[in-house]
């Protein structure tokens, strides 16, 4: 192959790449679908702070999860590899010492949730109305962080083991069961912001369990010896963030220039905030979709890195 055309790829590969991306795909849309739910939702109530505050809210965990995205994408790579030389012990080490990084950085966040809470606030500025929703929303949320980026780290494991169909169910299920719930809580229960917090906590601690016993049920094919305790005893956390420190730095300068239109729009008013709501949302169904051909290629080009074939 002297370029890197698709037509010249070997017909096996482009088949691999449209059996993980077509998946994700399903998956990564129904992500932005449920941004629209919530904004369907809340949008109809008689107040436009109660959209405004989950759209500040939304953008703050956004920063945040997106921010540690390396938590998946670098989970990915690494257990891709594993999966390339058929190295069973990389493999559940991949998962274990990503697992372990992400329950730490959540613990971090759930200790540190005034302080972030104050700063994003400080920085967006919103009217006093919807500074009061959002914190409601946020004090709520934040008990997500240990499911979310534990799902993330399972979601990029199976990724790694070319397995896409997985990363589909959880994310369908936690999508489906967030959206059905802010039905009944917001609509059924009138608990605005909260009941759409509250629903976002539920959906993301059912993806956990859905993920974990995809895990069990995957791991039999694995079978090593090492323990959590020793993966904690061998985890090599320096290497394991050097290697996820750009994807960290390119993450932020993404992120912040999101949160810098969510910013400028509290400032010039709360409808101005709502409607940019809508459009943020519109943005990210592009955006998620096409990420689908980018998670096929971090398991593909992690699987012949493990093989050594150049």
């Amino acid at each position: 192959m002297s370029s890197g055309t698709a037509a010249e790829l070997p017909a096996t590969t482009q088949r691999e790449i449209w059996r993980i991306a077509l998946p994700m795909l399903l998956s990564n849309l129904s992500i932005p679908l449920l941004g629209l739910v919530d904004t369907a939702v809340l949008g109809h109530l008689d107040e436009p702070q109660y959209l405004a505050a989950v759209a500040i809210g939304a953008m703050v965990f956004s920063t945040l999860y997106n921010g540690v995205n390396f938590l998946r994408m670098g989970t990915t790579g690494v257990a891709a590899q594993g999966f390339g030389r058929n190295d069973n012990a990389a493999i559940v080490r991949s998962l274990r010492e990503a697992t372990l990084v992400a329950l730490a950085i959540a613990g971090f966040m759930l200790l540190l949730r005034p302080l972030i809470l104050g700063s994003a606030l400080g920085v967006v500025q919103p009217a006093a109305n919807v500074d009061v929703e959002t914190a409601r929303y946020f004090n709520i949320r934040i008990w997500s962080a240990p499911a979310t980026l534990a799902t993330a780290v399972i979601v990029g494991w199976f990724l790694g083991l070319s397995n896409a169909r997985v990363p589909l169910i959880i994310t369908l299920v936690v999508n489906i069961a967030n959206i059905i719930l802010d039905v009944v809580l917001v609509v059924g229960l009138g608990m605005k912001t909260a009941g759409v917090a509250f629903a976002t906590v539920s959906a993301e601690f059912l993806g956990l369990l859905v993920g974990a016993a995809f895990v069990v049920r995957e791991s039999r094919h694995w079978p090593t010896a090492l323990t959590w305790l020793d993966c904690a005893r061998q985890a090599d956390f320096r290497r394991y963030f050097s290697v996820n420190g750009n994807i960290f730095i390119r993450t932020l300068a993404l992120m912040f220039t999101l949160f810098f239109m969510t910013a400028v729009g509290a400032r010039l008013g709360t409808n101005v905030l709502a409607a940019n709501a809508i459009l943020l949302n519109l943005h990210h169904v592009v955006s998620y979709g096409l990420d689908a051909l980018a998670h096929a290629a971090e398991a593909i080009v992690g699987k012949f890195e493990g093989r050594g074939d150049t």
